[in-house]
C-alpha cells in the first residue's frame, strides 16, 4: 500500500464533480491502495479554504465537516523541530506542518499549492 502525505487543497479536490487527479486519489483511497497521513490541522484549515468561497454558509460548512470526519485519515502531528525548519524558510505555521510531517515520516506530500511545493523542495509531488 503506498502511504502520502496531503494538504487541505488536495484533500478538497477529492471532493471536484469534475473526474481529475484528486477524484482518482480518492478512489484509490477508498480501495484501500492507498494510506494518507497528514497533519491534525487538515480538517480546520480545509473548512478555513471552503469558508473563503462564495456560498459557504455555517450550515454548509458544517455538512462538509462530517463529510471529512468520515473519511477516518491518520492524522498525527509534525515534529516541533520539523515545523521549524519550514517555519525558517517562509512558510505559515499551519501550512508548515505539511512537508514536516511529510519529512519525519520519509513520505511524499501532495500539494496543488505552488509556494509550498518549492518549498518542500524534493518531498512535493501533485496528486
Amino acid at each position: 500500500m503506498r502511504r502520502v502525505v496531503v494538504d487541505a487543497d488536495v484533500l478538497l479536490s477529492w471532493f471536484d464533480p469534475a473526474d481529475g487527479p484528486g477524484r482518482a486519489m480518492r478512489g484509490e483511497y477508498e480501495a484501500g491502495a492507498l494510506a494518507v497521513v497528514a497533519p491534525r490541522t487538515i480538517l480546520a484549515d480545509a473548512l478555513a479554504l471552503l469558508a473563503q468561497r462564495p456560498g459557504w454558509t455555517p450550515e454548509r460548512l458544517e455538512r462538509a465537516a462530517v463529510e471529512l470526519e468520515r473519511l477516518r485519515l491518520d492524522l498525527q502531528d509534525p515534529a516541533p523541530t520539523a515545523v521549524a525548519r519550514y517555519v525558517g524558510r517562509g512558510l505559515p505555521a499551519h501550512r508548515a506542518a505539511y512537508p514536516a510531517l511529510a519529512a519525519g515520516l520519509d513520505l511524499r506530500l501532495h500539494t496543488l499549492d505552488a509556494e509550498l511545493a518549492r518549498v518542500a523542495g524534493a518531498l512535493a509531488a501533485t496528486p
